[in-house]
């Protein structure tokens, strides 16, 4: 007599969900009750990718321009060349 087993009913939707919250292939195998090849061929079935986005080790900040505070400088001394010439 052969056991009978039950099938595991997956949906693109929720498959994508579980992606999108940062799930890995095990993760999702492991809830679902699949082995790590199963789920790898169901993802592959639904169209959804199964490769891991490369980590970036950098952020991009807003840039903002920076303007340095020039105070007004009163100088009497000053002696121009037209002084000295006459």
């Amino acid at each position: 007599m052969r056991a009978t087993t039950n099938k595991v009913v997956l949906t693109k939707g929720g498959l994508l969900k579980d992606k999108e919250n940062g799930l890995t292939v095990p993760e999702i195998a492991t809830k679902y009750g699949l082995s790590k090849g199963q789920m790898t061929k169901a993802l592959k079935i639904a169209g959804i990718t199964t490769r891991a986005k490369a980590k970036t080790t950098f952020v991009f900040a807003e840039e903002t321009e920076v303007t340095p505070e020039v105070s007004p400088v009163v100088n009497n001394n000053i002696t121009y060349l037209s002084e000295v010439v006459a």
